[in-house]
């Protein structure tokens, strides 16, 4: 069972997500988005490629909005698709290791 589920909207992206911690709730909203940009689920991508993600935010939706930006610019720069996301949060600094494929 996911941790986030795609709801509708009407003109954007609408994201559910939940986790035990913030750094657990980031990793659903971006595992919940990468869903979304593939169109299906995440259980055909091979993980074949890492990327790391560094983010600062002085508020915790302006980290989450660096954080989904810097992974939407990864995805379409590279075309890849990252189905397995660990995520750290410490003093206002967010630290990622993506791990995907190509699509």
């Amino acid at each position: 069972m996911n941790n986030y589920q795609v709801l509708e909207h009407t003109a954007d992206l609408r994201i559910a997500a939940w986790g035990k911690n913030e750094a657990e709730l980031f990793q659903n909203m971006a595992l919940g988005l990468q869903e979304t940009m593939l169109g299906r689920s995440l259980a055909i991508i091979k993980p074949s490629v890492s990327r790391k993600v560094e983010v600062e935010g002085e508020k915790t939706e302006w980290l989450l909005i660096d954080f989904l930006n810097e992974i939407i610019f990864l995805s379409e720069t590279y075309n890849e698709i990252y189905s397995h996301c660990q995520v750290k949060i410490e003093n206002n600094k967010l630290e990622a290791i993506l791990k995907g494929s190509s699509v």
